[in-house]
């Protein structure tokens, strides 16, 4: 019960919270947006137009994941009776968001209403990721780094193989291949992409 009620709690807070991005005005009132309105166009209201704002000002752009994050661990608590995740795959996924969020302050802002109160397109977080590498290695440097270390965690956290994922990618139509091996190459890598999902679900 006391599972069932958490991932309920996950769930009702990822449609809030979806809600509060979704409707964020950059003029609305917030800890540091000092505005005249008294109407609020946030339609979570004045508490949703802080969170919104400060999950944007943290992390840009990368705030549409939080509550994607918590539907899945709402979902999760539902499906699996357990809400969990490993320690490895807590890490893994946090060294993806810092090269992501460092990755994407490199770029130009784009022009979009989310970003007016933002420092950088990730956020606060990307922007000192971002400048502590641009100060040692330049933005190309920083850039290829960032990369790295982006598709790097994406395989050891996830398991993937680039090799053989290439081979499956750019494997020609004309190329002679017996249809046996490759149904069966087909249910052993479909077989470790469910047990690499269940080792979390």
């Amino acid at each position: 019960i006391v599972t069932e009620a958490a991932a309920l709690a996950l769930l009702g807070g990822a449609i809030l919270t979806a809600l509060c991005l979704a409707t964020y005005d950059p003029s609305d009132p917030a800890l540091n947006v000092a505005s005249t309105r008294t109407e609020v166009g946030n339609l979570v209201g004045q508490v949703g137009a802080w969170i919104s704002d400060i999950l944007l000002q943290v992390v840009g752009l990368l705030a549409f994941a939080v509550p994607i994050g918590m539907a899945a661990f709402g979902i999760r608590g539902f499906a699996a009776q357990r809400m969990g995740i490993p320690f490895k795959l807590a890490a893994g996924f946090a060294c993806m968001l810092l090269a992501l969020a460092g990755g994407l302050s490199l770029l130009p802002a784009p022009n979009v209403s989310w970003l007016a109160n933002a420092s950088a397109t990730g956020g606060l977080v990307g922007l000192v990721v971002a400048r502590g590498l641009t100060a040692m290695l330049n933005t190309v440097g920083a850039g290829i780094v960032l990369a790295v270390v982006f598709v790097l965690t994406v395989m050891l956290t996830l398991q993937v193989s680039l090799s053989a994922t290439a081979e499956r990618a750019f494997r020609r139509h004309g190329d002679e291949v017996d249809d046996e091996s490759v149904a069966g190459e087909s249910r052993f890598s479909l077989a470790g992409l469910r047990d690499r999902f269940t080792v979390w679900w």
